[in-house]
């Protein structure tokens, strides 16, 4: 990539960085394509990169105010996409665990319907112990676990510490394991394996 090149990815990025649209969407068409093709030689699901990249566009316009001092902003998009493609990845194999944990647990190996109804009872009853809790450290939790920020960004998000972020999740993870130690050992262990 030639140095006028460089320049003006950086330029764009500090650009965003302001919250200009027209600059994202500058970045989005310059890195699209080749972030998806990237993400696509390792995932290797057609549907999954192109949701990947998605979120890639999504979570780089809502931590832009990051983005003003990236140097490379190549290499940033780049070592996101891996992120995310190897997070992807991650959860696959922990959601095969789940189910064939749950399988083994409940002897109900062949019976996808019951095994669904399970853990659609388990994401409902933790939907339910996350909405009793405090609304920030609902917010941190949510950003967290569901969007799959990390501690810096969801601090830089909220205006707030990185150390307010990590007492938030503590609190809210110990708060929602008591909540589903009253409903039965499958939502406990739905959430533990979320969590993880």
């Amino acid at each position: 990539m030639d140095s006028d090149t460089k320049y003006s990815d950086t330029r764009l990025f500090a650009l965003v960085a302001q919250g200009d649209e027209w600059a994202f969407r500058q970045v989005f068409d310059l890195y699209r394509a080749k972030l998806y093709f990237f993400v696509l030689h390792i995932v290797s699901q057609e549907a999954a990169a192109e949701e990947l990249v998605q979120d890639i566009f999504l979570r780089l316009w809502t931590s832009r105010h990051t983005l003003e001092n990236v140097a490379n902003p190549d290499s940033y998009l780049f070592v996101m996409a891996k992120n995310r493609s190897l997070d992807h990845i991650q959860q696959l194999a922990k959601e095969r665990r789940m189910k064939e944990e749950l399988a083994g647990r409940n002897g109900f190996g062949e019976n996808t319907t019951e095994e669904e109804l399970d853990l659609n009872e388990s994401k409902r009853l933790i939907e339910a112990a996350i909405n009793e809790l405090p609304p920030q450290q609902a917010r941190v939790f949510r950003l967290s676990k569901e969007q799959g920020l990390k501690r810096h960004e969801i601090a830089a998000q909220l205006n707030i510490s990185e150390n307010t972020v990590k007492n938030h999740l503590a609190e809210a993870i110990r708060f929602i394991k008591s909540y589903l130690q009253q409903h039965g050992d499958i939502a406990l262990l739905f959430f533990i394996w979320c969590t993880c």
